[in-house]
């Protein structure tokens, strides 16, 4: 459709062109008619303004694309893979049993060539789903009702931040002594202890998931441990607690429902400059699974690797679309300055002649060529700034860590295509300061 639009365009003006018009717009030295220099510089002009505005689309998500990679998700993902384990109904349902294979499991998982930790979780960052449970703290006004401060709720096992590499900031780890008949506790992240014990330990503080006007079961701190990314890549950090899983009282007193699966995470042997991937083992844990327990399936296998992969999954396919057509929109942009100086050139070959025959130095020739084509080019991209701009905002719900309006995306993208028009006007410029006086001026 474009190439017959195009292409039928100008047959049907030269149809409509009569010969005194002809007359009175051309001559031997003319280049065209106005209104067709017009036509070409509208052309021209706004496939730089288009070039610009997908230019710079590109570039925010570039800059979007590499700030979300640098984020730190607070774990090591190399060598982890989770997989989770259901006990609904198998004969290991009840919250008895149910303790029993879990600590045979990890037991004979570890054992397993090529396994440097194992660990449960309730739910895998990035992974799984997200628990959300309002607290309160020990010695503060109770909140209104709905109004109480919450923390993303993990119930763990033993070794669960040790296998994540989870840094321990203060405090210790859960234990196997932490069950159901010692002191209740609990380990939150930096973020929630800064927020709420700013300047002192928060390590011996307590805080409780029960209203403290009803029966209240109080959480002694024992550690803090560093931030971690939850289920969305990009989110900024907050609240997050890890209770103990022997004791957690739903899991240890109730049959099934949303306590009847655990999340297994195991971390592979890696050696420190080669690739690591922990799929491998993964027939192994199936098989033991298995053994002890042929009613227990083992559900969403996934690479922490993978689980990376996919948040930035949205961030990553953006950038790949707006930089093909961004790349297309500046070569058609570039030939298209390219063509039409270069038909230009050709067609003023003998006022070119004339220039040079009367004492014009070949590089005031180049500047003219040049300058012509740059004010097209500029033009456009004046008019491609004020358009990406505006269209940008719309992209604010993509980007992260720039902002629509990103000077330097701005600056560095006009300067690109700054540069495309200058190499698309110096050549066809370059050749007509190389033009022949004489045989221009015999040219018919």
């Amino acid at each position: 459709m474009t190439g017959l639009l195009f292409g039928l365009a100008p047959a049907v003006r030269a149809t409509g062109t009569t010969v005194c018009e002809s007359l009175r717009e051309g001559g031997r030295t003319l280049t065209g008619s106005a209104r067709q220099h017009r036509m070409r510089d509208l052309l021209v002009a706004s496939e730089f303004a288009l070039a610009l505005v997908l230019l710079t689309g590109a570039g925010l998500a570039i800059r979007t694309f590499v700030a979300l990679r640098d984020i730190d998700p607070g774990f090591s993902p190399r060598g982890v893979v989770s997989m989770v384990i259901s006990f609904a109904g198998s004969a290991e349902a009840p919250p008895g049993q149910r303790v029993s294979f879990v600590e045979q499991l990890l037991d004979r998982v570890r054992t397993l060539p090529g396994v440097e930790r194992v660990s449960a979780i309730n739910h895998a960052p990035l992974v799984g789903d997200q628990w959300g449970l309002s607290f309160y703290i020990e010695g503060r006004s109770v909140p209104k009702i709905g109004e109480a401060p919450a923390a993303t709720y993990r119930v763990v096992v033993p070794g669960y931040f040790a296998t994540m590499s989870i840094r321990m900031i203060a405090g210790r780890d859960v234990a196997w002594t932490d069950r159901m008949d010692a002191p209740a506790v609990v380990v939150i992240d930096d973020f929630m202890a800064r927020k709420y014990w700013p300047g002192q330990s928060a390590v011996g503080k307590r805080i409780s998931f029960d209203r403290p006007d009803a029966g209240v079961r109080w959480f002694t701190v024992i550690g803090v441990v560093r931030n971690t990314v939850r289920s969305d890549w990009a989110a900024p950090a907050a609240e997050e607690v890890y209770v103990p899983w022997l004791q957690e009282r739903d899991y240890m007193t109730s049959g099934g429902g949303h306590v009847g699966y655990m999340t297994l995470v195991v971390r592979a042997h890696c050696a420190a400059a080669s690739p690591c991937d922990a799929a491998p083992l993964v027939p192994q844990i199936r098989n033991i699974v298995s053994s002890i327990d042929r009613d227990i399936p083992v559900a969403s296998v996934r690479t922490m690797n993978d689980a990376l992969a996919t948040a930035n999954a949205r961030p990553r396919f953006t950038l790949v679309v707006l930089g093909v057509f961004a790349g297309v929109a500046l070569f058609l942009a570039t030939i298209g300055v390219y063509g039409v100086m270069s038909y230009a050139v050709s067609r003023r070959t003998q006022e070119i002649g004339v220039r040079l025959a009367l004492g014009a130095v070949p590089s005031s020739v180049i500047r003219m060529v040049v300058g012509e084509g740059m004010t097209i080019a500029l033009t456009g991209a004046a008019v491609g700034i004020v358009g990406a701009m505006l269209l940008t905002r719309t992209m604010a719900s993509f980007l992260y860590g720039v902002r629509p309006t990103d000077p330097y995306t701005f600056g560095v993208v006009s300067v690109l295509l700054a540069a495309a028009a200058l190499g698309a006007t110096y050549l066809p410029a370059r050749r007509a300061s190389r033009t022949d006086p004489l045989r221009a001026l015999r040219a018919e």
